[in-house]
């Protein structure tokens, strides 16, 4: 029972909703940011094989990492706009 009860337990800084939403953002930011990293890696080895698309994959990856860069400060923003 014990080990049931353990599963079902929550950190103590999720125990609110928005606790948990900045948490999962803040998590997702740092996925996003990987991905975008391993992107540009992608599209460096294709450009080194000569792959015709390989400039479009670094374009986008930068374009990811400008993104997910500047989310922080648009969600402040709309934030600030709502209040």
């Amino acid at each position: 029972m014990s080990r049931v009860l353990l599963l079902i337990s929550t950190p103590v800084f999720a125990r609110s909703i928005k606790g948990t939403i900045d948490n999962m953002g803040q998590e997702s930011l740092s996925l996003g940011l990987a991905l975008s990293i391993l992107g540009i890696a992608v599209g460096a080895a294709s450009l080194m094989f000569g792959k015709q698309d390989a400039t479009q994959k670094i374009v986008r990856a930068v374009m990811a990492i400008v993104l997910f860069s500047g989310a922080p400060a648009l969600v402040s923003f709309i934030k600030g706009l709502v209040r």
